[in-house]
């Protein structure tokens, strides 16, 4: 042993430093503990979540030697201390005995009564030191092992903790109910890396309310989507997204997250905003007659179509009955839209008009032989009209108008008549041989 002052070796024994006179001090100059515990570490066994499973454990080597080395380390001391109190005793006791027997001489000489002197002072410190205070040094190098070994399982702690999807998400929730956004964003995106599934699937549903509650709301988009994307039955990611397409009037992406869905369940939750499609009042198809096509759609709703083949949500407000010019074929597209933007499904249908040619005028006389003049009378149907000739040429518009009976012309002669309805559509040419001879 030295002395903790001037650096000199100490008597065994001895209480006070023969060089300076200071109380000694024992002081130790070596801890086993930190000495295995860095063994440990340059072995291998550095990984510090194994080594705190183990001290927790205390069933493999790296805890029994933890423990072991704790044991030789303070039972080392401890005997130490104890054999430093003997040896410190015994001199105290070997000098009382020689004081007491100096005194039963009763001639002590001066230099024999400085030394009785001394050893009574030294028998009182020693007393005193066995009476339960320690030195300091003996203090620090108690408690040294100890904090060397706190420090070890607090970094075990922490990067434990760090690789622990518990205790991340726990974090997370626990910030998040304080408000403390920004620092749950931490926590929360080591827990998204950590897990995968459900777990997952919570972390960053989490995250997503996080973000957009800071304000970030394309990150929180884009973090629904993700989850959507590996498990898209997730209701929670999908009533999350709606409320932040509605709260930016996004009624578009509304209805592409509501295309996207398979699930029955999940398109139940865009019931308030589904539109029905319109429906056409008349049926598709071929008609020989003019018609206009009519549309009916849910109430509250505009219905957009188009005749043209392009998107509806582009084209005209329906206002009323589309009409349909003869001989057209017209394909129409429409869409309804509700009071929040959102557009139903498309509706089509295909619709020809195709009337049919007039009638042939009815004539009387149909032709025949005459002796004498017969007016000719045409029956003209409604909203029609009647051109002749007398030349055997085919009439047109252009030829003679029906306006009442035709007086009969002498001679061998042959009246071509059609008829041309409101559509300027011709019927067949009807011709009429009358000869008339007076």
């Amino acid at each position: 042993m030295k002395c903790a002052n001037c650096g000199a070796e100490l008597q065994v024994g001895s209480v006070r430093c023969s060089v300076c006179g200071e109380e000694a001090q024992i002081v130790s100059d070596y801890n086993i503990l930190e000495d295995e515990l860095l063994q440990e570490m340059l072995n291998g066994r550095n990984s510090s979540s194994d080594l705190f499973q183990e001290m927790l454990n205390g069933q493999d080597s790296g805890g029994s030697l933890q423990r072991e080395s704790m044991g030789r380390d303070v039972g080392g001391r401890a005997g130490k201390g104890d054999s430093s109190r003997q040896r410190g005793n015994f001199p105290q006791d070997k000098r009382s005995g020689e004081t007491g027997q100096a005194g039963k001489k009763g001639n002590p000489s001066p230099s024999r009564d400085k030394k009785a002197k001394e050893g009574d002072k030294a028998g009182k410190k020693g007393s005193s030191s066995r009476g339960g205070k320690k030195p300091i040094g003996w203090a620090i190098a108690a408690v040294m092992p100890m904090a060397f070994l706190l420090v070890d399982i607090i970094f075990v702690l922490n990067h434990s903790r760090y690789n622990s999807y518990d205790y991340q998400i726990g974090q997370g929730e626990k910030l998040y109910s304080r408000k403390d956004y920004e620092g749950a964003e931490e926590f929360l995106l080591r827990a998204a890396e950590l897990s995968d599934g459900e777990d997952g699937a919570k972390a960053e549903l989490l995250l997503a309310q996080v973000y957009h509650l800071q304000g970030k709301t394309e990150k929180a988009i884009k973090t629904l989507q993700d989850v959507i994307k590996y498990d898209n039955n997730n209701q929670k990611a999908y009533q999350q997204l709606i409320q932040i397409y509605e709260q930016k009037e996004d009624y578009a992406a509304i209805y592409e997250l509501w295309e996207g869905a398979e699930d029955e369940r999940i398109r139940q939750l865009f019931e308030e905003y589904q539109v029905e499609p319109p429906e056409f009042v008349q049926e598709e198809g071929i008609y020989e007659e003019i018609i206009a096509v009519e549309i009916s759609a849910q109430p509250g709703c505009t219905v957009l179509y188009t005749t043209d083949g392009s998107d509806p949500r582009q084209g005209l407000e329906y206002q009323g009955p589309i009409p349909l010019e003869p001989e057209s074929t017209v394909r129409i597209r429409t869409v309804s839209r509700n009071e929040f933007g959102v557009y139903s499904e498309e509706a089509e249908g295909t619709f020809q008009v195709a009337l049919p040619k007039p009638d042939m005028p009815r004539v009387s006389p149909m032709g025949g032989d005459f002796n004498t003049p017969q007016p000719i009378t045409v029956y003209v149907p409604s909203g029609c009209s009647v051109y002749y000739t007398w030349d055997g040429s085919a009439p047109s518009e252009a030829s003679n108008r029906y306006m009442g009976p035709i007086d009969m012309p002498e001679g061998n002669n042959i009246l071509s008549l059609i008829v041309v309805d409101e559509y300027g559509r011709y019927s067949d040419v009807l011709k009429c041989n009358y000869i008339y001879f007076p």
